[in-house]
C-alpha cells in the first residue's frame, strides 16, 4: 500500500473522532523545540538500550526460555 492510498483511507475521518485527532496531530508539520527533541532522544536511548548479558541474542534466549525452544534453527 502506498502512502497516498494509506492517506486517502483516513482523509474522510472527522477530527472530532479519536483516530481523526491522532491523524490530525501526526500530519502537523511543526518544528520540534528543544524540550521535544530531548524527550525523543531520551526515549530513543531507552528503547535502544541493550540489557542482554553478552549483547547479542538476549531476546532470543529469553523467548527460548519462555517457550521451551531448543534453538538452532
Amino acid at each position: 500500500m502506498t502512502v497516498a492510498e494509506y492517506s486517502a483511507l483516513f482523509s474522510g475521518l472527522l477530527p472530532e473522532t479519536p483516530l481523526g485527532r491522532v491523524m490530525a496531530i501526526r500530519s502537523e508539520n511543526n518544528p520540534r523545540n528543544d524540550y521535544e527533541r530531548g524527550i525523543i532522544a531520551e526515549w530513543s536511548a531507552f528503547a535502544n538500550k541493550d540489557d542482554s548479558k553478552d549483547g547479542a541474542g538476549g531476546i532470543q534466549d529469553e523467548l527460548r526460555r519462555l517457550f521451551g525452544g531448543k534453538g538452532g534453527g
